[in-house]
């Protein structure tokens, strides 16, 4: 659907806190179901925290699957006013993804902002059996089982020498797309 255009947004344009998003992709066309509300009820466990509603929403339509069970989005963008809860957002789904035995890829701008998502998730991983490496001055997160999550900084050789399931960045206005 068409978005309406008009002029520079204000203060009062922003969305509150507690409403879901102004501008949000259809449900993908082959979705049979989401694995969302599993990924809610696993955050409120996990971390004793419920997502906003907005986040919730966004949640549910990036985990949406097919009949087999398969994730449909191969992408996807979130974008959202400083201070509304995407670096939350970002971090528990790393971590739920993990959780589920992935290898997340954790990128950032720069490694000092890939550190600072690391912070909210190391009491988890650590009460969960896990342990906090750092290999090259890169921080990972290995959990009890085979998931974890590599935090790189953005560079020309983002990514090399893994094979992540998943790839998630973070400030990507400042972020070189070449290796991304």
């Amino acid at each position: 659907p068409e978005v309406p255009r008009r002029g520079p947004l204000t203060r009062q344009d922003s969305p509150s806190l507690s409403e879901g998003p102004r501008i949000i992709s259809d449900p993908h066309e082959g979705r049979a179901g989401s694995r969302g509300q599993e990924w809610e009820a696993w955050v409120k466990g996990a971390f004793g925290e419920s997502p906003r509603p907005w986040q919730a929403q966004i949640a549910d339509r990036l985990l949406e699957v097919d009949a087999e069970g398969l994730w449909l989005w191969r992408a996807f963008v979130v974008s959202v006013p400083r201070q509304r809860g995407k670096s939350w957002l970002l971090t528990r789904l790393m971590a739920w993804l993990a959780d589920q035995g992935l290898l997340v890829l954790g990128a950032s701008n720069n490694l000092a902002r890939s550190a600072e998502l690391l912070v909210p998730l190391e009491d988890w991983a650590v009460s969960g059996g896990g342990r906090l490496l750092r290999k090259n001055g890169q921080p990972e997160l290995r959990l009890g089982g085979p998931g974890r999550i590599v935090f790189q900084a953005s560079t020309p050789r983002l990514g090399r020498g893994w094979s992540p399931q998943v790839a998630m960045v973070d400030e990507a206005f400042d972020v070189n797309e070449e290796p991304v």
